[in-house]
């Protein structure tokens, strides 16, 4: 049986208790640093959860990246937040589109912000309101690091430092890795087998 981390809005981080409700399981994490290098994410998925690796089960603050596998869950939404919580938003699998949906975008599109833009429910700049930014998300084998998720279009977000998605340990940009304390990924909805955040802090059971 695997572990997992299911949160209510009450042990949300306390920056997100009183903004994001609902039920979130934490699934992925990067720390700020891996072997004395920032890097992204390991995973080179999707975001459609099918990697696996590290410590299970695994936390916000881990020294080591992890993730567990998530493809089997239910969920609609999914929320990116450093481990500080000073940048996250929340986006639908939708707007994440790859292989989640299928659906790619931006393969042609480079140093601006003009390409196919996607929905951002809400963010840590934008906390009432959605809103659209450009992303990419090529599926193409060229680009490991695909999806990048951000606050901001890609390329404004690339030069601020607030990218808070990517993939393939890929490197760059440092700015969106530093003073982070690592990067968090969780997904709303159940998981398999209906197991509820209160069955799980008392002692696993389904």
């Amino acid at each position: 049986m695997s572990f997992v981390f299911l949160l209510s809005a009450a042990s949300l981080p306390s920056c997100l208790s009183s903004i994001v409700g609902g039920q979130w399981t934490l699934v992925r994490h990067v720390p700020e640093f891996t072997n004395g290098t920032r890097l992204f994410h390991p995973a080179t998925d999707g975001l459609v959860g099918t990697a696996s690796y590290g410590p299970q089960p695994g936390t916000e603050y881990d020294s080591s990246p992890w993730t567990i596998p998530f493809s089997t869950y239910t969920f609609n939404n999914l929320l990116f937040i450093t481990g500080n919580c000073e940048k996250w938003l929340v986006a639908s699998k939708a707007s994440v589109g790859g292989p989640l949906t299928g659906e790619y975008y931006n393969a042609n599109t480079y140093s601006t912000n003009s390409g196919l833009q996607r929905t951002i429910t809400k963010s840590s700049i934008s906390p009432s309101a959605s809103y659209s930014a450009m992303w990419y998300n090529r599926g193409t084998a060229s680009n490991p690091e695909d999806p990048w998720i951000s606050l901001r279009g890609a390329y404004t977000s690339w030069l601020e430092g607030t990218i808070v998605y990517g993939e393939g340990s890929f490197s760059s940009p440092v700015n969106s890795l530093t003073n982070t304390n690592g990067l968090n990924v969780y997904v709303d909805g159940a998981a398999p087998g209906g197991l509820s955040w209160a069955s799980l802090a008392g002692g696993m059971s389904a």
